[in-house]
Order: C-alpha cells, then sequence, then structure tokens
C-alpha cells in the first residue's frame, strides 16, 4: 500500500468526471459482482485525468518486476470505476488471475492497483487482504489464513498480485464508496477489456507516448509492420511506405546486438 500517493486534486478530477456516469449506471448483475455495486469501464476515454496514475512512478517501477520470465513488459489489461452502496454485500474471495487459468504457483502475469476516491473502512467495503495467500502460496488450498483489513482514504494506492486472495468487505456505512481499479498484464496476455473499445484509436491519438505504449499501441504482436499506431486505422494511404521496426525482449536484443558485433569484426 502507498499512502497519498495521489494528490486530493487528482483524485477528485477523476471522481468529478465519473459521477455523472454512475447516475445514469444501473446495478451490476451476477453474484461475483454483488446486488449493490455499479461499475463502468473504458476509463480510457478520461486519459487526461487518469493518465498521472496509471503512469504512476512508484506503480510502474512495482508491475515491471512481473513480467520476467513470463513477457516483455506489462500493459492496461482493464480500468474500472466502481461504486459500493450501503448494503452491498461481501465478495467471494478471489484472485484475479484465477480467470486465465495458468499455472498455479508458478506464473505471475497480472497486478491490481485500487485508488480510492472516498474512504474505505471496514466498516464501509475495504478490501480485505490475504497475506501468504500470492505464488505458490495460491496451491496450498488448506492453508488457513486471516485478512487484513485495508483501510484506504482517497489519494492511497493499493497494490497486489493478481495471484493474491482479496475480497472487498460488506459495505454496512451509509455512503457510497468508489474507486478506480487499474490491471496491468504480461503483453501476450489477452486483454480483459477490450481495446478496440475501450481505448479505440479515435481515443488513443490524445494519448501521450508513455499511455499510448502502455495501452497496447507499440511495436510487437497484433500490429501491421511491428509498428501499431492509432492513425493506422484512421487513415491507411501511407501503409505501403512503413518499415517493419524490430521489437525483441531486452535480452534478446542484447543477444542480437552481440551477434551483430561478431559479424561485424568477422567481416
Amino acid at each position: 500500500m502507498s499512502k497519498g500517493a495521489a494528490a486530493p486534486t487528482q483524485v477528485s478530477a477523476w471522481d468529478t468526471r465519473f459521477a455523472e456516469a454512475f447516475a445514469t449506471m444501473l446495478f451490476c448483475q451476477g453474484r461475483s459482482y454483488g446486488r449493490r455495486i455499479k461499475c463502468f469501464g473504458r476509463l480510457l476515454t478520461w486519459s487526461d485525468e487518469i493518465a498521472p496514475s496509471l503512469l504512476h512512478s512508484l506503480v510502474l517501477a512495482i508491475t515491471a518486476r512481473v513480467p520476467a520470465p513470463c513477457g516483455n513488459e506489462l500493459r492496461l489489461n482493464l480500468t474500472e470505476a466502481s461504486a459500493l452502496h450501503p448494503g452491498a454485500p461481501s465478495q467471494l474471495p478471489h484472485r484475479d488471475q484465477d480467470m486465465e487459468q495458468g499455472t498455479i504457483g508458478l506464473t505471475e502475469y497480472l497486478v491490481t492497483v485500487m485508488w480510492p476516491s472516498t474512504p474505505y473502512s471496514a466498516e464501509n467495503g475495504a478490501a480485505a487482504i490475504y497475506p501468504r495467500s500470492h505464488g505458490l502460496h495460491s496451491a496450498r488450498l488448506d492453508e488457513e489464513r486471516v485478512p487484513n483489513i485495508a483501510e484506504l482514504e482517497p489519494g492511497d494506492a493499493l497494490i497486489f498480485l493478481g495471484s493474491t486472495l482479496h475480497a472487498l468487505s460488506d459495505n454496512r456505512g451509509d455512503q457510497v464508496d468508489r474507486a478506480m481499479l487499474v490491471s496491468y498484464c504480461v503483453d501476450w496476455l489477452p486483454l480483459y477489456e477490450d481495446r478496440r473499445i475501450a481505448g479505440s484509436p479515435a481515443i488513443a491519438d490524445r494519448f501521450a507516448p508513455e499511455l499510448a505504449r502502455l495501452a497496447g499501441y507499440r511495436s510487437g504482436p497484433g500490429t501491421y509492420q511491428r509498428r501499431w499506431l492509432p492513425s493506422l486505422l484512421q487513415d491507411d494511404s501511407g501503409l505501403s511506405s512503413i518499415e517493419a521496426t524490430a521489437t525483441l525482449r531486452p535480452d534478446r536484443t542484447q543477444l542480437t546486438d552481440h551477434h551483430g558485433r561478431d559479424d561485424g569484426a568477422r567481416r
């Protein structure tokens, strides 16, 4: 947990923009959500307000340690705003990466960050985080675990691995608890939130380079000539003149550079 990671003005900016969407949004369906919670995605629509949090230096420093040896880098998997209304029941404890069914206990490919815009306490929906439930511990189903309650204030950031057992507590208070949830995943994993809708080229065209890369608009798989540029899907008149650009993991880049030097020396 990082206390005070985001400035109050920054939190207020996105919370204000989300308020209109919450006002017209229906309650979620399905027991995994609960009957008194509202959620919506596609937060990249408000990229100006949320970009500082998505690109927060501490968050990216932590998430950057996850891909090796499972992938090249992380990218945005999901951006979601949630509002937990009074009377909302507690969630079933779960792991975010259980949806993908990787090798349990050996593979880490998700990181989730919770950014609250209202206070979360033990009385009103704070996240229950189960210690020693991640990594190899996730394969030990017989272990008894007592959760830690992550009480949060606006601007705090709660960061946990996709293999961490967690759940939102029930909201026994009288206020609506709001938060922004951001999920990062390794670059080969199918995204939970379809980028063609959640961060379409029309939206991504105004992203800063760092956010565009994090959103998946970069070189690599799923590209044209190893490039994935928002403008290509809006104007394809110059496609025939775009050169291919290689993208490799750092270790492969180092090996390729070494090979190039050896080849040059032989000549």
